[in-house]
């Protein structure tokens, strides 16, 4: 069982690093590019603009950019914000522990509920009981993220360990 599930573990790493390269080609297609996009914030003169897409290497061609953008992938170098300037690796890590005590309270949650639901459905089938269980679980796993995870346990205020908003392994100031 332990073979089984390191293998598939392990069969996830390609998966993420196909899906990361899969998303830098889609927004490759996107038009503009991220100096373009900071003009709205900051009115920068044409060479300013030329000297940041250099510094970021926009002036390079996409194949170019996307075997850097794989190799750095393959060294752990997820680059930096855009908006602070930190490590992505070092934002992300920072949120980890959140995200797992997220990842335990909803399993947590899920069989608490979840197996009791079953069971229920299970043993009257066909029933009103059983269409209510169903019901309830389609609606429980429905329930958009933004809902759950936004609110914050009563007395606790917004940003701090206990909030729902800080739990979630999202992008910062979301």
């Amino acid at each position: 069982m332990a073979l089984y599930v390191l293998k598939r573990i392990l069969l996830t790493i390609p998966v993420l690093f196909a899906t990361a390269l899969l998303i830098f080609f889609i927004f490759q297609l996107i038009p503009g590019d991220v100096v373009q996009a900071s003009m709205t914030q900051k009115l920068m003169t044409l060479e300013q603009q030329n000297q940041m897409r250099e510094a970021l290497g926009l002036n390079k061609p996409v194949i170019e950019r996307a075997g850097a953008y794989a190799i750095a992938l393959l060294q752990g170098d997820m680059g930096r914000s855009f908006r602070t300037g930190q490590p992505v690796l070092e934002m992300l890590m920072s949120q980890l522990p959140y995200t797992l005590i997220l990842i335990a309270a909803s399993m947590f949650v899920a069989v608490l509920i979840g197996i009791p639901l079953g069971l229920i459905a299970a043993l009257k089938r066909n029933s009103a009981v059983d269409s209510t269980a169903m019901t309830v679980a389609v609606l429980g796993a429905s329930i958009p993220q933004y809902w759950t995870r936004r609110s914050c346990p009563p007395g606790t205020p917004p940003g701090t360990s206990g909030c729902g908003s800080r739990c979630a392994l999202d992008a910062p100031g979301y």
